[in-house]
């Protein structure tokens, strides 16, 4: 909610899982908008993410995000 707020719905998501994750090693998640959409009552977000340890990917992926109000679509 931090980023696409509280209003924001998940609507499709698909990971990859790589390397193992274990206690004491921080994963950092990145991710960026790859697509952008509209309809008449919403914006659809598709971000592409990963998050990595100190051995790589553990985790892959992407979601779609519906924004009720569009605003930020």
């Amino acid at each position: 909610t931090d980023w696409a707020g509280p209003e924001a719905m998940l609507k499709k998501l698909s990971i990859r899982l790589g390397v193992p994750a274990f206690p004491n090693d921080p994963l950092r998640f990145t991710g960026s908008v790859t697509a952008k959409s509209r309809t008449d009552d919403e914006g659809l977000v598709e971000v592409a993410f990963k998050g990595a340890n100190s051995m790589g990917d553990h985790v892959t992926g992407k979601a779609v995000l519906s924004l009720v109000d569009g605003a930020r679509a």
